[in-house]
């Protein structure tokens, strides 16, 4: 007769599946966890980094606006002959050029019915007073004002300007920068980046293209030349005082945008694909949950061979039992006609 599986057997192997189901669960989660926080805090500096230095870039460029502002100011207010301005500005464009190493390629001034361009042939519909740099100025009531990139029409390059409202409420100086910097940061958080998939962006609010992967998209519209972020500007300027990251699906595909917003309201951006962004991660939780699924599958299996080899050793043994019992009955008989003659 075979001993059925006890009860008892059933409850064990059940608690230990739950329990290494459980140890799995929490294992996933947290590597999970410790993972995906891990990601974020890394994606957050290193675009806190290339946000500080891009701000500390332009922070420098003000500076150094304030400082040829109120030079031109001084002289201004001493009564100087414009000769004299023109003289200064001319020389401001040279030293800033000079010490820059032409990202500050120009500097200027300009009033009501006058300018001062350095090495600008001006057209006779030319007016300064209507242009971004100088309505912008004015309009700032004397804050630094940062225009959206264009193309030089000197230089043919992609460039922005900063201008400053002097305190007689008309002169206005300003300086014309490259995109130099910009590219470098541009590439500083290519650099960053685990993968050539990994999107690097800077925009305007008004969805300008400041900063690409690719430059050649450099002052076009986000939405004409990149209609794949058609969305992406909406969702960031959402966000941007919510969460530091969020999720966002671009052609079929779950990206996650890494986002921060500079001082003169410029939209940084590091879009990466998830698919490489948690690649390592969900294969160390695949791997992990297999090796603790064949361990569970050993412990099982082990179990169950221990829990039959012990019913086998007890049918065994009960089959000697009855065997002896079987026995001691058949020579009783036998037995106690001896003990009697022996009597």
């Amino acid at each position: 007769m075979k001993h059925a599986v006890r009860k008892n057997d059933v409850i064990v192997i059940s608690l230990l599946v739950l329990f290494f189901l459980l140890i799995i669960g929490m294992n996933t989660s947290m590597v999970t966890r410790m993972m995906t926080e891990q990601t974020d805090q890394i994606g957050q500096k290193q675009l806190e980094s290339i946000k500080n230095d891009l701000e500390s870039n332009m922070s420098s460029a003000e500076n150094v606006l304030i400082r040829v502002a109120g030079g031109a100011e001084q002289i201004l207010g001493a009564e100087h002959t414009m000769d004299q301005l023109e003289e200064y500005i001319v020389w401001q464009k040279n030293a800033q050029f000079e010490s820059s190493g032409g990202t500050n390629f120009n500097v200027y001034i300009a009033g009501q019915g006058w300018e001062i361009i350095p090495d600008f042939d001006i057209p006779e519909d030319y007016h300064a007073t209507e242009r971004s740099w100088y309505v912008g100025a004015v309009q700032s009531k004397g804050d630094i004002y940062i225009t959206d990139p264009y193309v030089d029409k000197m230089t043919g390059e992609m460039c922005y300007t900063i201008s400053v409202l002097l305190s007689d409420g008309e002169t206005v100086v300003s300086m014309d920068f490259t995109l130099s910097r910009i590219l470098q940061s541009i590439k500083r958080m290519e650099a960053s980046s685990e993968s050539s998939l990994d999107q690097a962006l800077i925009v305007t609010k008004d969805g300008l293209i400041v900063g690409y992967n690719d430059m050649s998209y450099v002052g076009e519209k986000l939405t004409e030349v990149l209609p794949k972020y058609e969305h992406l500007l909406e969702y960031v300027s959402e966000h941007s005082n919510k969460a530091r990251s969020f999720d966002i699906k671009i052609s079929g595909n779950t990206y996650t945008v890494f986002h921060s917003v500079t001082g003169n309201d410029w939209y940084m951006m590091i879009l990466v694909d998830n698919t490489v962004l948690y690649g390592n991660t969900i294969r160390r939780i695949v791997t992990s949950i297999v090796i603790n699924l064949l361990l569970l599958t050993f412990v099982v299996v082990f179990y169950i061979r221990s829990v039959r080899n012990r019913c086998k050793a007890e049918n065994a043994l009960k089959s000697r039992e009855d065997f002896v019992a079987k026995l001691s009955e058949k020579l009783r008989t036998p037995v106690g006609n001896i003990i009697k003659r022996a009597d």
